[in-house]
């Protein structure tokens, strides 16, 4: 019984760190108007504010999502992460139509980095940095092939 109690516990124990991992450590990026003097001078400021309110809304049991922080549009959901490549958890992300950037560290330049979007027929993704290895690529290929097989609302 002991066994049992202690691998259950374990076992959980790695399904939380896994699920963390797809949303932990995420931001969105908004564009502020700049205003001098209460006059808009057409010039914006990127900001990034936490993202736990969107993601919340994208796997909560509530129809719809968030699309503004602090009342403005979420251009780019950025997520830092030491595996880039997707799940089939970020499907749910990527079906509000919102752009994802993925990266173990957004900061060093030499950090491979992917975006995933719709490009209104399909889910594509960008990446940069150094050569993915033949299995990572593989794997992306599959993540990429998987996203498109899912029933979605966007591009129609």
């Amino acid at each position: 019984m002991r066994k049992l109690i202690l691998s259950t516990l374990v076992a959980s124990s790695f399904a939380a760190t896994a699920q963390a991992d797809n949303v932990a450590d995420c931001e969105v990026l908004i564009q502020k108007p700049v205003v001098l003097d209460g006059v808009k001078t057409g010039a914006y400021m990127k900001t990034y504010v936490p993202a736990t309110d969107f993601i919340a809304s994208v796997y909560d049991d509530q129809e719809g999502h968030e699309t503004q922080a602090l009342g403005q549009d979420i251009k780019v959901l950025f997520c830092k992460r030491h595996n880039i490549i997707p799940t089939l958890r970020d499907f749910p992300l990527l079906a509000t139509g919102i752009p994802m950037a993925v990266s173990p560290n957004f900061d060093a330049a030499d950090s491979p980095i992917i975006y995933y979007f719709h490009d209104g027929e399909k889910f594509i993704h960008v990446y940069e940095g150094p050569d993915l290895s033949s299995d990572k690529a593989a794997e992306l290929t599959d993540a990429m092939d998987v996203f498109n097989l899912q029933p979605h609302n966007l591009g129609k």
